[in-house]
């Protein structure tokens, strides 16, 4: 009977990593194409996939992940947290040939409803919700590094913006220097009158635990830590850095 039982749980178990990569596949695009993507509830036909990559669809044939063909404007997982809800356009470039107006330009802000516009050629993977999880941005954007929490942090563009399913930040290009906590700083840097904030480079990756706290970054200047078996070390400016469990590497 026990056999039967060891033998009842295997077969469960492999019908149940069957069942789960059969929702899950993946297919190579002969041309450009319209695909809608999980989480959308109306289709949008200027929304198309390049041909010649491979897009991951769901067992409704959705798009998970897929490669864009060109710039458009979505909204990020984070949305609720963009601070920037808007762009700007020239006036001559909206109304009239660019010819007729040569020396006159005017900006004129337009609302984006939470909207970012994402890089052509360049993946994108959304969530359940129809929401960017994580892609190449082709904007400045700002937002709360952390849903429940305040802090702002501007992003730069040309580079991925990934968010957790929550909204939080998960990893982009930081625009500016700024000083944020890192994963650890309660034993890293006990009795920092800084309350465990140092700074971190602009121009430079960053990632971030769902609590806000930074996981790998540069830091702007060298600082001491405190390893978990109570080891000092000196963390190097200029220099990837990865906090995990307490512990900095580089």
């Amino acid at each position: 009977m026990k056999k039967l039982k060891v033998f009842l749980a295997v077969g469960l178990l492999c019908c149940g990593l069957s069942m789960s990569m059969a929702e899950a596949k993946t297919m190579t695009l002969d041309k450009t194409k319209v695909l809608v993507p999980q989480g959308f509830s109306v289709a949008n036909d200027d929304l198309k996939f390049k041909k010649g990559t491979v897009v991951e669809l769901n067992e409704n044939n959705e798009v998970i992940t897929g490669v864009l063909n060109r710039d458009i404007a979505l909204r990020p997982t984070g949305w609720r947290n963009v601070i920037n809800d808007y762009y700007e356009e020239s006036n001559n470039s909206i109304f009239y040939p660019r010819i007729f107006h040569p020396f006159t330009s005017v900006s004129i802000p337009f609302p984006t409803y939470a909207h970012v516009r994402y890089k052509g050629n360049k993946p994108v993977t959304f969530a359940t919700d129809g929401t960017v999880l994580s892609g190449t941005i082709d904007e400045e954007v700002t937002v709360s590094v952390n849903k429940d929490k305040y802090g702002l942090i501007t992003f730069e563009d040309q580079y991925e913006l990934g968010f957790y399913p929550d909204g939080s930040v998960k990893n982009g290009r930081l625009r500016d220097n700024a000083l944020l906590r890192p994963y650890g700083f309660k034993t890293g840097l006990a009795g920092d009158e800084m309350a465990g904030f140092v700074e971190f480079a602009g121009g430079k990756d960053i990632s971030f635990s769902k609590e806000g706290y930074v996981t790998s970054g540069v830091l702007k200047k060298s600082i001491s830590w405190q390893q978990p078996d109570g080891t000092m070390v000196t963390l190097p400016a200029k220099t990837m850095i990865s906090f995990i469990n307490g512990q900095a590497r580089y």
